[in-house]
């Protein structure tokens, strides 16, 4: 195992990188075959060492070295995750870094747990992507370019994806170890992590997702956690003080999306709807105002945490995300940067076609996000009648009883599955349902309800679920979206607002959509045979909620319509054969 001399990153901190000048750097062919250079153990500069490993094309490379792609692995994984993507980026002329991310894989043994362990993802994780950056480009001075440095992750590693973009080229925020610029990154591929971590791990500030409390105490997540940091954690979740755990990640300087606001590096996107960990809205809701001068392309598919893996949506991935690399890193005037901003899927209403490898999915493509949609509302009636007037006022219940006595101390004592912790609180609903449509309706994006509710208590929670009613009854979930209230004090009838899934399905004529108002955060994933979630934590006390309805408490349902049309064609099946990617034509 090759250790560098500790004084390598002291004369890294002097680097600088000045931007990819295309004109003077040209690649030879990729020669197919690379050299691997397994377990380089780098000491970063606040003591924590790592493990890397770096793979380098078998082949002389030009005048500034081979451009590199640093793959980052998901949480409580290590770097030999992303290893097989790594060996074929090398094939494709890229030298591949990856690295064990602090608390995490075999690095985690050469140092001390009561000292080391992964943060909140703040300033010191964000420091070693680049410290690992500069350390391997000093490693390998003749065989890496560091002024053509893209960075791709899956999870975990998407979202320090998303903070290479966020701070490239900057001057760090104030801190024990660093005063210099971060590198310039050329590009970034981040996949299946938002870049609002907040509110996709505590929603609205109120609560916390089952997801991230796992990840913190369950035994074999694999990360083992700044001890600090955790007991900062601890703390906050025993109190239920949510707003402080919505502070707590990360100081000044280190909002990722205000730093996106300026960033003005090349960004090619891929999240997946009805995402178990992270919803698609966490990027959605802030696509707008995120890269607004600079290339970038958002693909809103399947294939993330939960949603089934298609290889069709997969090789539509690969292609796009080497046009990406060979345009950026390159210069390749191949057009990618051209392409219709937005690239979202279509979900199969067939479960089994919906779970097939191999089904052809419908997409749609667009200039911008939002897409151009109209709104179709639904109002709440008496009768469980959800109707395009309003006809009727009245109220039903909704109640959060527990069947014994339970805390946020005993659930994370526990870590119950969804489907337990309603033996503990049964799930109430209430529910409406539509007419049948008479023609084909596609939502595509983000659906909303306001519900109307009178409440005595303080704390609750409204969950709303969307299903579709085929013409023999059966019900298919869709996808759902809930609002937590903590401190509640008005205590007349008032709207609570939710936000639903970003989704895109279609609900064909003669079909019913199903609305529930419950109780509980559940998701349940439309495949079969996956785990159902609770997207927030209940609320570990009783509570009673009036669903009101009618002129002067006018609940609703608003989904985003947009006509039928013509599906996308990308490219034809052939072309996107597996073996085949590499010998497509990138120039």
């Amino acid at each position: 195992m090759k250790t560098p001399p500790i004084f390598v990153l002291l004369l890294l901190l002097s680097l600088s990188s000045s931007g990819f000048a295309q004109s003077g750097c040209v690649d030879p062919p990729a020669p197919d075959s690379y050299v691997a250079h397994k377990d380089i153990e780098f000491v970063l500069s606040d003591g924590y060492r790592t493990l890397a490993d770096v793979r380098i094309p078998k082949a002389p490379p030009g005048p500034c070295g081979w451009p590199a792609l640093v793959l980052i692995h998901g949480s409580g994984f290590g770097k030999d995750q992303m290893g097989s993507d790594a060996q074929k980026d090398s094939r494709q002329g890229f030298a591949t870094i990856t690295y064990d991310v602090r608390g995490q894989g075999a690095s985690m043994a050469l140092n001390d747990p009561a000292v080391y362990g992964r943060g909140p993802l703040g300033l010191r994780e964000r420091m070693d992507l680049f410290e690992v950056i500069e350390a391997v480009a000093a490693y390998f001075p003749n065989e890496i370019d560091i002024n053509r440095i893209a960075v791709t992750g899956k999870s975990q590693g998407s979202f320090l994806t998303w903070c290479a973009a966020a701070h490239s080229g900057r001057v760090p925020p104030p801190n024990p170890w660093r005063t210099a610029p971060f590198p310039t990154i050329a590009a970034i591929i981040p996949r299946n992590n938002p870049t609002d971590l907040k509110s996709g791990s505590y929603p609205q500030g109120t609560s916390a997702t089952e997801k991230h409390i796992k990840s913190l105490y369950k035994p074999l997540s694999g990360v083992h956690h700044d001890p600090v940091f955790f007991a900062q954690q601890h703390a906050f979740l025993m109190a239920e003080d949510y707003a402080s755990l919505f502070d707590i990640p990360w100081g000044p300087g280190l909002d990722v999306v205000e730093l996106l606001k300026t960033s003005t590096v090349p960004s090619r996107i891929t999240v997946s709807y009805d995402d178990v960990h992270f919803p698609a809205n966490c990027i959605t809701d802030t696509w707008a105002a995120i890269l607004p001068n600079t290339p970038k392309l958002l693909n809103i598919t399947t294939g993330g945490h939960s949603t089934p893996k298609n290889n069709k949506e997969e090789r539509v991935k690969r292609l796009r995300r080497q046009q990406w690399l060979h345009r950026f890193l390159r210069g390749q005037p191949n057009g990618v940067e051209d392409s219709p901003e937005v690239r979202m899927s279509i979900r199969p209403e067939n479960r089994m076609e919906y779970n097939s490898l191999n089904s052809l999915w419908d997409n749609r493509e667009f200039t911008s996000w939002p897409p151009p949609t109209t709104d179709y509302t639904l109002w709440l009636n008496g009768g469980g009648d959800l109707l395009e007037t309003l006809t009727t006022s009245g109220f039903v219940t909704v109640q959060n009883v527990w069947n014994i006595p339970y805390t946020i101390a005993d659930y994370v004592q526990e870590l119950p599955l969804a489907t337990e912790v309603q033996s503990y609180i049964p799930l109430d609903f209430a529910a409406w349902i539509s007419q049948p449509f008479s023609q084909d309706r596609m939502m595509l994006g983000k659906g909303s309800g306001t519900i109307w509710l009178e409440t005595m208590e303080s704390d609750f929670q409204v969950n709303l679920s969307l299903y579709d009613v085929d013409l023999g009854g059966n019900s298919t979930f869709i996808c759902s979206g809930a609002t937590t209230v903590r401190g509640n004090q008005n205590f007349a009838p008032q709207p609570i607002d939710v936000d639903l899934g970003v989704y895109g399905y279609v609900f064909r004529k003669g079909h019913n959509l199903k609305l529930r108002v419950e109780n509980l955060a559940w998701n349940r994933p439309p495949g079969g045979g996956e785990v159902s979630t609770l997207r927030s934590l209940p609320v570990f006390d009783d509570f009673y909620l009036k669903i009101k309805y009618g002129a002067n408490s006018p609940s609703s349902l608003r989904l985003p319509i947009l006509p039928i049309g013509n599906p996308v064609l990308v490219c034809s099946d052939v072309k996107l054969h597996p073996n085949g990617i590499k010998n497509l034509y990138f120039g």
